[in-house]
């Protein structure tokens, strides 16, 4: 017949207690961290795209040294398409202005005549602002050695009645006499003001 067990001291069953309970309390293990996240590779498109130049805007004497040297021969190398009998648009245009003709098919009786945007009848002041902004730019310009010999002077501005006005460049030193001739004129048909500004000889 088998020994009996021997009996549990106390000290042994309150030690057993006390791990019932710490594994109790212990709760569940944590996770483990979160593998990192898979990177992706984004094919490289190189550098951005640059943008498209800004256009160079021309000044005044820089186009019309040209226009003027293209007089002795009615404008002919800046005629394009015809617009009427003896008349083409020019494939130039002065800063200042938004289209250019020429009119008439030869020296001294050809002109280059171009006109700026149209103002409305109630913009008289910035009509006559654009006048006066011309007016400075062609002075400045006539005046500089670069035309020599030819020899600009410049007249006296003249006001008629409805607003109009005229200010003219002229050079005695060829034969007829050329001018460069700024004007404001009054635009009936359509109740507002045009600026022109031609190049042409003295009749």
């Amino acid at each position: 017949m088998l020994a009996s067990a021997r009996p549990l001291t106390g000290r042994l069953v309150l030690a057993l207690v006390v791990l019932s309970l710490a594994a109790c309390q212990a709760g569940p293990p944590p996770p483990p961290p979160p593998a990192p996240a898979a990177t992706t590779t984004t094919l490289g498109l190189g550098p951005p795209a640059a943008p498209p130049p800004v256009p160079v805007e021309r000044e005044l004497c820089d186009v019309l040294p040209a226009v003027v040297a293209t007089e002795a021969d009615g404008f002919a190398r800046l005629r394009a398409d015809p617009v009427a009998a003896d008349s083409w648009r020019a494939s130039q245009t002065l800063p200042g202005t938004e289209r250019c003709t020429i009119e008439g098919d030869a020296w001294p009786l050809a002109r280059f005549t171009c006109a700026s945007r149209h103002f409305g009848i109630d913009d008289r002041d910035g009509a006559e602002a654009g006048f006066d902004a011309l007016a400075r730019k062609l002075d400045a310009c006539l005046k500089k050695p670069i035309w020599f010999p030819r020899d600009w002077q410049k007249g006296e501005a003249f006001e008629f009645a409805m607003g109009e006005r005229l200010l003219a460049w002229t050079d005695q030193s060829v034969s007829p006499p050329s001018q460069v001739v700024l004007k404001m004129q009054q635009d009936v048909d359509r109740r507002g003001y045009w600026l022109k500004l031609n190049v042409e000889a003295i009749d």
